[in-house]
């Protein structure tokens, strides 16, 4: 598609054309489909994705941008490992670990420096630490991360995994708490931890705050579509991390487009998630460092989650 759309740019200068560029409101210039897939649903914690959208950045860069949801980082980051999209969000733990079973991702970009994973459910189960999720049910998205950085959260606070009921969950959480199927769920603290937290009192444990350290979401590309195509994938980042960055500046507007877009979502509650991931993600968004890279191979290599193959900060961070 670029290759054809270049042949008919070079035949309209070769003809006496005007082949230059379209400003987002010219409905005759050429748009090349594209698909951004999102590790997760359309939830506030991708806000800047969709507002990068809104606001014709994709449009720009001559993109026709489909963005697509799913339900887990590791399910994303395999499906970008395997060629079948280009440019993905995932957390820093899934970019590791697919790395580590053969896969060559790079990460060009931070957007979470620390994991935002919190073990929540209703204040009347009673969990205020750790110990107290002996004997109760939690629920686990299988294709997510959380469950990875949840067996971690084990081990570094001590839990035999036997102690606790393990329960593969798929789709929305919050009715499996409210029906008693699970006692606490697995989630990001902005997503249904502050949905719930607005309806019903609840409990929350950061495993962040219980020694899982290590990035968390990030964009991600394969290192194959990276040397094909560094400066749309680049460019791409970048347009995403403006976004954020207005989208912060400004969070009534932003949540205005989002709720423009899902109409259907609670006011209140992008609100008040959006404002979370602002405060997460600080002003530093996108960067990442060697070292931080390192916390985060080292987190899931002392739980033994990594594969056969060696992976370093230098394999995930973009080459020089």
């Amino acid at each position: 598609m670029r290759t054809a759309l270049m042949s008919l740019i070079v035949a309209g200068l070769l003809l006496g054309c005007d082949s230059s560029p379209k400003t987002e409101d010219t409905n005759t210039a050429a748009k090349e489909s594209f698909k951004f897939l999102l590790d997760w649903q359309a939830e506030p914690t991708y806000l800047g994705v969709y507002l990068a959208k809104a606001r014709g950045g994709f449009t720009r860069l001559g993109l026709d941008v489909e963005i697509v949801q799913s339900w887990g980082a590791n399910a994303a980051a395999s499906a970008v490992a395997a060629g079948e999209y280009e440019i993905a969000t995932a957390s820093g733990g899934a970019t590791v670990i697919a790395n580590s079973n053969g896969a060559r991702l790079i990460s060009t970009a931070v957007l979470y420096p620390r994991l935002p994973t919190a073990i929540y459910g209703l204040a009347e189960q009673g969990v205020n630490a750790p110990a107290d999720l002996v004997g109760k049910k939690v629920g686990v998205y299988a294709e997510s991360i959380s469950k990875n950085e949840f067996e971690a959260f084990l081990k570094i606070t001590g839990i035999a995994a036997e102690d606790i009921e393990l329960v593969s969950i798929s789709g929305p959480n919050i009715p499996m708490l409210l029906g008693g199927q699970v006692d606490a769920v697995l989630n990001y603290f902005e997503m249904s931890p502050t949905r719930l937290a607005l309806q019903r009192e609840t409990f929350q444990l950061l495993l962040d705050e219980y020694g899982v350290k290590g990035y968390s979401l990030n964009v991600i590309t394969s290192a194959e579509t990276y040397a094909r195509e560094r400066e749309l994938i680049d460019n791409l980042t970048a347009t995403v991390l403006d976004a954020y960055r207005a989208g912060c500046a400004d969070q009534p507007a932003a949540v205005r487009t989002f709720l423009e877009i899902f109409p259907k979502q609670d006011a209140e509650y992008v609100e008040k998630s959006w404002a979370s991931v602002c405060a997460f993600i600080g002003e530093d968004i996108g960067h990442q460092t060697a070292e931080g890279w390192q916390t985060t191979i080292d987190l899931y290599g002392s739980v033994g989650l990594l594969g056969d193959t060696p992976v370093t900060p230098s394999d995930i961070l973009p080459p020089q």
